[in-house]
């Protein structure tokens, strides 16, 4: 008896070709703000609010100060990516009209953490965030090896967050302090453990070259789960009228969630570094988006950019800060973000398909 594997559910075809049709003729339509709000809740613990879904909470491992909840910002930048480009096959295998029994991506990048969110004293030629990022993707279905390398091109060319990762994108950040009461304060984060850490990091900076590492699954239709260490998986859906369920932000949403986290971490952590409790931090996050290219599925003009064009980020703060430190620590923070600079740096994306 011949052997059958369970197709993927795939989306919605017919719909996908009417949005096809409606961005092809009035692209000026899909150009959009996604936003976004970061809640600082104590230490590198942070909420970010998108739409009215549940909070996208984003954490830091033990060793760096947080409580192991959720992936860290960074590994939740290879989540976004991982769910976006896993968004990318499926629509594009949705529009050859070939079903999907498995997609899954591999996906490691490579980052130097020694300048520890701005409070090390690093080299002013050291990069900062991920200088690599390398997918493997599997995909179990029936193509020829013409619309193999077809779905490839279309997929890396056109996806929003590889995009994002790759465009420079144009980061305008401001911020606003607040005089602080001291009568309730966030949680801060271990001040001695942070000074050992920084010790370290500049004594022996080429031990703290990490590689993150993410595992993306599609679930069928839109929706992808992605495995990091051993946490829970990260959920990224689309909206029901991109075809998902609406369950949680898309994956473009989750880089500024990543974004709007890592963000917060390092003004907590620079504001540890100077001994100033904070009573709130608070990021308000909004990026603008061309979304008419539909994954690669629509015909687009080969100059169109994908991805997030600018972002820009206004940060609320209280607590006592001189107008001195307040200058130093804002240019530290984003000098040093990880999750900043992969997004200006434009990292090195090297992937793979391979079909089964």
């Amino acid at each position: 008896m011949e052997k059958t594997t369970k197709a993927l559910e795939p989306i919605d075809a017919s719909g996908l070709k009417d949005l096809v049709k409606k961005a092809e003729t009035t692209p000026e339509n899909y150009k959009i703000v996604s936003k976004a709000v970061t809640i600082n809740k104590g230490g590198f613990l942070n909420d970010t609010l998108v739409r009215d879904l549940t909070p996208v909470v984003i954490d830091e491992p033990c060793h760096l100060f947080g409580t192991n909840s959720t992936p860290n910002p960074s590994e939740h930048v290879l989540a976004s990516l991982g769910a976006c480009l896993a968004v990318g096959y499926m629509a594009n295998a949705t529009a050859m009209e070939i079903p999907l029994e498995e997609l899954r991506l591999e996906l490691e990048g490579d980052m130097d953490i020694s300048p520890v969110w701005g409070v090390a004293k690093t080299p002013g030629e050291q990069v900062a965030g991920f200088t690599e990022i390398r997918v493997n993707a599997f995909i179990k279905g029936d193509f020829t090896p013409e619309q193999e390398a077809t779905m490839q091109e279309k997929v890396l060319r056109w996806s929003p967050v590889a995009n994002t990762m790759r465009n420079n994108v144009n980061l305008a950040a401001l911020l606003h302090v607040s005089e602080g009461k001291e009568d309730k304060v966030l949680e801060p984060i271990d001040g001695a453990g942070l000074k050992d850490l920084v010790q370290k990091a500049e004594a022996t900076p080429e031990n703290y070259r990490v590689v993150s590492k993410a595992v993306t699954i599609n679930k069928g239709g839109f929706l992808n789960d992605t495995f990091v260490r051993d946490l829970n998986p990260v959920v990224i859906d689309e909206p029901c009228h991109l075809f998902g369920t609406n369950s949680t932000p898309n994956p473009s949403e989750h880089v500024l969630a990543s974004l709007g986290a890592c963000l917060a971490v390092g003004y907590m952590a620079n504001a540890t570094d100077i001994g100033i409790p904070l009573e709130e931090l608070r990021l308000e996050l909004e990026g603008d988006m061309d979304i008419s290219p539909v994954w690669g599925v629509a015909k687009t003009p080969e100059e169109q950019v994908a991805g997030f064009t600018e972002i820009r980020v206004k940060a609320y703060i209280t607590g006592n800060l001189t107008a001195e430190q307040e200058k130093i620590m804002q240019e530290k923070v984003l000098r040093w973000s990880p999750v900043a600079n992969t997004i200006r740096n434009n990292v090195n994306l090297v992937a793979h398909l391979n079909l089964a």
